[in-house]
């Protein structure tokens, strides 16, 4: 059984926006520093860029700055780009191969500067846009930028100090699912205790400014913001990124696709004392990992022509081993990743492609084709009647083969884009249009060899010119088709909005949409179907009408809205019986019942008029408490605030009666509309609790009954 085998078959997100090309797609870096002695120290900046989609070269000069501890800036360099280097991606597992569409540079940047003794010492570095945009961990990744900073103590100025230089710069690509170990310790020459922890990398410039002098740095540097499940304990999903303190090793399990930004910090301690910081940001790209696959795209049968064309379509492969099973020869191989061969004689040949050949990773591929000479020839006859549209053209099959019958065939009639098919023996196909129409016949023969033919074929339709769309002021007639010759029959539709739709002349009235009549004629022989699309005259005010609320309950009012610019337009509503005006452009409606409301609106200087309608939904509350409601208590003092008992709700009709506490009749109504003021005829009656019986049908013509009590209050 063969050894599986682990090669990187999808790797998403990786490198996959050309953007904006003033933004290089920065995706690591760090400084570091040496002491040359006399105050003079060796600035180092390493850059790593994204390099597959055409985004601009490193920067040069690249800008760096020198800060004191309050940012203030001390001092700027403009350090010398250095040649580039294509960073080789280092795998864990020999099988696995990058894709690629990878590509990552790095450049190193050094220059010499004089670092007097300062209290607080010296913060160092450079700062660029912009990252990948396909960076899922953190917040607008595109507009972030980098960056890469070193922090210099008071103390390791004075004892001439030397940073920690990170060795190992951490793999390109990573497996989702895969364990990450990865040695991220420094080297310090001055032998001081070097911890490491995970850390917050540095925003840096953003898209409007991405190449900012030293002066024009954002500072003091701020950390970016991670995304909203992302955070220093959580940087890439799955198992957390952890980091032994003592020996800078990195470990995890990501379980997420795509690209993270990872920030690491290493502390120089001496005798307990921190007397400097690096810190340095990379991006992993993690991608999905399978197993290796051999793929051969070839003809299963090539005829008259012995020299063969291989396509490769396998995955995850960069090197490859032909057999082409030539079994005269034994130089039938290629290692090109797409070959050409040339056989001696027909026959059928078993090919054989190896991916990834004399390794473990291996994986084979086979492919079988028959070469073959063809006898065949070619041919078709064809009928037509003297009109052409939608009428049937007969083809008939004349094709002959020697050596024996033809095995199928594909006919193809086209006119400009414009394309009937079939793969019947002798079909009948259907032209819709004026012209020369190309008919093409594959035909192939039983030995699997196909030959084609082509011939023109001249069609003529129907000619009635029907104007593909029509338009006037909304309400008015326009003319579908003025005239048509009388050999033909009409058929309009829908049939509905014609009187009598086999009439060739016909007329449509505007609506305020579109509407699209469709007609077929017909001859003797011939079928020809048009389309007339009816719209209001682009001059027509843009009207949209809208109900606020649409939705209402009985007794609630809508506020109707149909305000155009400029304001002098005149507006006609309908129906008019529930608005509060019929000639505004907002009225209140109240109806009683669902309504759609119309409104026409005539702009000055006789243009085409507008019409544009809403509707308005009642709903009918149930007729029962809490919608029927009769307060407990009213003060008719006079003072306009609750003087007079009225019965609320949905109410169409009602028996409402008030007595005193010895039963005596103190008021009677039998209209919704009249409430009771708290007097018997004119005498107004003293402060105490009054009962009542109260009847009422409500506009769904249910009923309601309730006695209760009410207090009068003076």
């Amino acid at each position: 059984m063969k050894k599986l085998q682990y090669i990187i078959t999808l790797f998403l997100l990786q490198f996959v926006l050309i953007e904006n090309l003033s933004a290089t797609h920065i995706i690591g870096g760090e400084v570091n520093y040496k002491c040359l002695g006399s105050n003079k120290y060796e600035i180092t900046l390493i850059v790593y860029r994204d390099c597959f989609n055409g985004v601009p070269p490193f920067d040069d000069p690249a800008q760096f700055g020198i800060f004191d501890k309050d940012y203030n800036l001390i001092d700027s360099l403009e350090l010398k780009l250095n040649p580039d280097d294509t960073l080789k991606a280092i795998l864990n597992d020999t099988c696995l191969v990058v894709p690629k569409n990878v590509c990552v540079h790095t450049t190193i940047y050094k220059d010499t500067v004089e670092l007097l003794p300062r209290p607080g010492g010296y913060i160092i570095g450079y700062q660029r846009c912009c990252r990948n945009n396909t960076i899922i961990n953190i917040i607008d990744p595109q507009d972030t930028g980098a960056s890469f900073v070193a922090f210099i103590s008071e103390k390791a100025l004075t004892e001439c100090n030397n940073s920690a230089k990170f060795k190992n710069w951490p793999p390109i690509f990573i497996c989702v699912n895969e364990q990450i170990k990865f040695d991220h310790s420094a080297i310090d020459i001055d032998n001081d205790s070097i911890y490491y922890r995970l850390c917050t990398p540095f925003k840096g410039a953003t898209d409007t400014d991405p190449i900012p002098l030293a002066s024009e740095f954002t500072v003091p540097f701020d950390t970016l913001q991670w995304k909203t499940g992302y955070s220093l304990q959580n940087i890439l999903g799955g198992i957390p990124l952890t980091i032994n303190p003592k020996t800078g090793e990195l470990t995890g399990k990501p379980n997420a696709i795509g690209q993270f930004v990872v920030g690491i910090c290493s502390e120089e301690y001496r005798k307990g004392i921190l007397i400097s910081t690096n810190r340095r940001d990379f991006q992993y790209n993690i991608g999905v990992c399978g197993s290796a696959d051999a793929s051969i795209f070839a003809p299963k049968t090539q005829c008259d022509d012995l020299k063969v064309e291989f396509k490769n379509f396998s995955k995850n492969a960069d090197k490859f081993l032909w057999d082409f099973g030539d079994l005269k020869t034994l130089v039938d191989t290629s290692i090109l990743e797409e070959p050409f061969y040339t056989y001696p004689d027909t026959g059928t040949y078993k090919i054989r492609l190896i991916a990834s050949p004399n390794s473990a990773c291996a994986d084979t591929s086979f492919h079988i084709i028959k070469l073959s000479k063809s006898n065949l020839t070619p041919d078709f006859t064809f009928t037509t009647g003297k009109c052409l549209d939608s009428l049937d053209i007969v083809f008939q099959d004349k094709s002959i083969d020697p050596t024996g019958a033809v095995s199928n065939w594909s006919w193809k009639m086209y006119n400009g884009n414009d394309t009937i098919k079939s793969n019947l023996q002798n079909p009948t196909l259907k032209p819709w249009k004026s012209g020369t129409w190309t008919t093409e016949l594959t035909v192939t023969a039983k030995n699997g060899c196909p030959k084609i033919i082509q011939k023109p074929v001249v069609t003529e339709l129907i000619n009635i010119s029907v104007l593909d769309t029509v338009s006037a002021c909304i309400g008015e007639d326009v003319a579908l088709l003025a005239s048509g010759p009388s050999q033909y029959t009409y058929s309009w539709s829908p049939p509905s909005d014609f009187t009598n739709p086999t009439q060739a002349v016909q007329t449509a009235e505007v609506a305020p949409l579109p509407k699209t009549y469709t007609l077929e004629i017909t001859s003797a022989t011939c079928k020809s179907t048009k389309k007339i699309t009816v719209i209001p005259d682009p001059s027509t005010p843009k009207l949209i009408v809208t109900a606020t609320p649409d939705t209402i309950f009985l007794g609630k009012t809508s506020q109707l809205d149909a305000t155009v610019y400029p304001s002098n337009y005149k507006y006609l509503w309908s129906p008019t019986g529930t608005l509060s005006s019929d000639k505004q452009a907002n009225p209140i409606a109240s109806p009683t019942e669902t309504t759609t409301y119309s409104v026409t609106l005539t702009p000055p200087g006789g243009a085409c008029p507008a019409v544009a309608e809403a509707r308005v939904f009642v709903f009918f509350p149930d007729c029962a408490e809490p919608y029927i409601f009769v307060p407990n208590a009213f003060s008719p003092n006079e003072d306009n605030v609750n003087d007079v008992l009225y019965v609320r709700g949905p109410v169409k009709e009602l028996h409402f009666v008030v007595y005193n506490r010895w039963g005596e009749k103190m008021f009677e109504t039998f209209d919704v509309t009249t409430g009771w003021d708290g007097y018997l005829a004119t005498t107004p009656l003293p402060p105490d609790v009054y009962g009542y019986y109260l009847e009422v049908v409500c506009f769904d013509d249910k009923k309601f009954f309730k006695k209760g009590n009410v207090s009068l209050i003076r």
